[in-house]
Parts: C-alpha cells; structure tokens; sequence
C-alpha cells in the first residue's frame, strides 16, 4: 500500500478483497480484471469478458437505454409498464409461446396472439385470424374474401346470408 504523491491510495495484490468482520466478502478485484460485489455474502454483481452478471433485481430511476437486443429469459417472461399517474397499468407478456398485452389493473388480456399467428381481441385462445368476442366496430372501408368466396354471415355452421359475387345481374345474393 503507498500513497504516490497524487493523493491517490495505491493497492497492489493478485486478488484484492474488501470483507466485512465476519470474513464475508463484499467486493473482489481479481487478477484477471473482473470485480465482484456482494451482499449478505451472495455475489450481486459480476463483471466478466462477456460483460456484466447481475443477480437479483434492477432498480433505475431516470431512463434507460440499451444499444442492441434485450434478451428476458424466464418460464413467464413480462416486461410490466405502470404508469404511475393514470390506469390501467399493461404488460407485454408471452405466456406458454402465446404473446400477450395483459390489463395488470383489471386483471385481463387485451389482445393475444397464439403460436399460429391467431389474433384474439376478448379472448386469449383464438381460433381464426382475428378472433373478437364481444362488439366490434369498424369504421372506414371494409374489404372481406375475395371474388372466389365472397362475404358469408354463419350461424352454427350454416350460411344464412352469402354475397358471393358471381355476377353483376344480382344474380350472388344467396
């Protein structure tokens, strides 16, 4: 240990630690350049030549940015977005492969999309493109089929109205 003039404590050794009385560590400096800290003798914070380790939570005030991809790897991965002067509260969740915009402050999904590309608006297992349960309003140009299988309102599997547009006498109205 010198002090080199500067005001600046030197330590030299292989590996430096700070310990508490009880000989737990709290920080380490080892030769190969990484530092770990600690807490309650548990390490919280590992850099490595990867990058950083962190163990537990991550708490920020102020913003953040990331440059490149974030990766969350969980059996329930969510990323939670409370806004802290209005409701409702949303997280963005992927449940079991199907993603989900999930109502934290009503307790229900908004929307969903399943493993086979499925939209669901009121439902969390849709069964179609787009799958709404409850009323739905569109508002604007509406353009459904095409010129081979037209419009086609069903009711227990069973057309009861069909505009298939076979001709322009009238002659598709079903």
């Amino acid at each position: 240990i010198w002090e080199n003039g500067t005001g600046n404590l030197i330590l030299r050794a292989t590996d430096f630690r700070l310990q508490d009385s009880s000989g737990n560590s709290m920080a380490v400096a080892n030769s190969g350049g990484g530092v770990g800290l600690y807490h309650n003798a548990a390490i919280k914070l590992d850099t490595t030549s990867g990058g950083i380790d962190v163990t537990g939570s991550i708490n920020a005030s102020g913003g953040l940015t990331l440059a490149g991809n974030l990766e969350i790897n969980s059996t329930y991965p969510r990323i939670k977005l409370t806004d802290t002067n209005n409701n409702s509260d949303y997280s963005i969740i992927n449940n079991d492969g199907n993603f989900g915009i999930f109502d934290d402050t009503n307790g229900t999904y908004r929307l969903s999309i399943n493993s086979s590309g499925n939209v669901g608006i009121g439902t969390t297992s849709p069964s179609k493109k787009l799958d709404v349960v409850g009323t739905a309003k569109i508002s604007g140009t509406t353009e459904l089929g095409d010129t081979a299988t037209g419009l086609r309102f069903i009711i227990s599997s069973t057309d009861v109205f069909r505009i298939d547009g076979s001709d322009t006498a009238g002659n598709g109205w079903n």
